[in-house]
């Protein structure tokens, strides 16, 4: 009897453990599909003929966001790389929090106050604008 509530335990735990590993994978998901949006709309060379598409409306605003991910930098200027920042910045991304932060392009002539539930829209549109303009991909063989 105490045998078996040993290993009933035991399962309860492991079952615990995979549940809290699948929702970890779960979350690098849907993380990586908004950093997979970005890269794709960012810096983009041209776009329907217009080669400032990437840098106009709401591309703009992606592009600003990015920056304010991955381009920290401490008082003195030396970069300042915080896993935690960006893994925070892209769950309120994806949940499109209400919340508002400060956006600054990188010569500080244009500063934008925007929520992350704006920007869930602008990556969203500029992504879907890319998608619906895509060459259809080629049909694999079996």
């Amino acid at each position: 009897h105490n045998r078996t509530v040993l290993q009933y335990e035991h399962q309860l735990h492991f079952s615990d453990a995979l549940e809290s590993e699948l929702m970890k994978e779960v979350d690098n998901g849907r993380l990586m599909k908004i950093l997979v949006k970005l890269g794709t709309i960012c810096e983009r060379p041209h776009f329907s003929s217009d080669p400032s598409w990437s840098e106009t409306g709401d591309r703009y605003l992606c592009k600003l966001f990015r920056d304010y991910l991955f381009h920290q930098c401490d008082e003195h200027g030396a970069p300042h790389v915080d896993m935690g920042h960006v893994v925070d910045c892209l769950n309120k991304v994806d949940v499109g929090v209400p919340e508002k932060i400060m956006l600054m392009s990188q010569d500080e002539s244009s500063v934008l106050v925007v929520s992350f539930m704006d920007i869930k829209r602008c990556i969203e549109n500029s992504f879907n604008e890319l998608y619906a303009a895509a060459a259809p991909l080629p049909r694999r063989s079996h």
